[in-house]
């Protein structure tokens, strides 16, 4: 267990009033997903112990706000919470859900400055990329732009058959970094020397077949290539305009 504060709060649910079972009995240690982690169980996983426990994404969003501590606490100390069994079936469920998160601000697709191509499905919810087909290998979002997110939500509306893949993984940053160290000194003292460069190919519209496939004019906010080179020489980007 990862939490001694203990959270109770209660609800209505048309006219009978019920009670929601306390944040502990929300919280799953037998995961087969989760990992020990330099002594940290990670993610965690949080489940309604009964269904009868949340019958609503309005409900689950009503958790979140009532126990935002012990959520919070839980991404600062183990990086993801998995939030499992929610009632949470449609692009506006999820919003609603992720609206629970009083306070912080929205990075919005269309003002990132994401590499790939998505369609927005409800307010702030977009689909992840539409060209990629074949998973996502480990990145920090938008790591390559000015501009990148404190956190991310994910949500799962059609589970993947046992062993069809289709999981979404995670890794600790922090291990990775001191495994590149390890095995790789000499690489690493180069990157943190000399630094990294991205190197992006871009035409004037949108390639949903590619997992790179945003346009210029949509990942600059540009009309024009005049418009954009003000922007990219504001930005600092090196660019060099190409045929076709």
């Amino acid at each position: 267990i990862l939490f001694s504060t203990d959270y109770s709060t209660h609800f209505r649910r048309d006219t009978n009033l019920l009670f929601m079972p306390s944040f502990q009995d929300f919280i799953v240690t037998d995961a087969p997903e989760q990992r020990q982690v330099a002594g940290v169980t990670v993610p965690v996983v949080l489940t309604p112990p009964t269904t009868a426990s949340m019958g609503s994404a309005s409900e689950a969003a009503q958790f979140v706000k009532e126990n935002r501590p012990a959520i919070d606490n839980a991404m600062n100390e183990c990086g993801a919470v998995l939030f499992r069994g929610f009632p949470l079936d449609t692009p506006e469920d999820f919003d609603t859900f992720v609206q629970a998160w009083e306070g912080w601000k929205d990075l919005s697709y269309d003002k990132s400055m994401s590499f790939a191509v998505r369609h927005k499905m409800s307010n702030r919810i977009c689909t992840t990329n539409e060209g990629k087909s074949g998973g996502l290998v480990f990145h920090h979002e938008q790591a390559q732009t000015p501009l990148w997110p404190s956190h991310v939500f994910f949500c799962c509306l059609l589970p993947a058959k046992p062993g069809d893949g289709g999981a979404t993984g995670i890794v600790s940053s922090d291990l990775v970094y001191e495994e590149l160290k390890r095995r790789h000194p000499d690489f690493m003292e180069k990157c943190e020397t000399h630094g990294v460069r991205y190197t992006i190919y871009a035409g004037p519209e949108q390639d949903a077949t590619k997992g790179a496939g945003r346009s210029w004019k949509s990942f600059f906010h540009a009309e024009t290539m005049e418009e954009c080179e003000v922007k990219m020489k504001a930005g600092g980007w090196d660019f060099e305009w190409g045929v076709g």
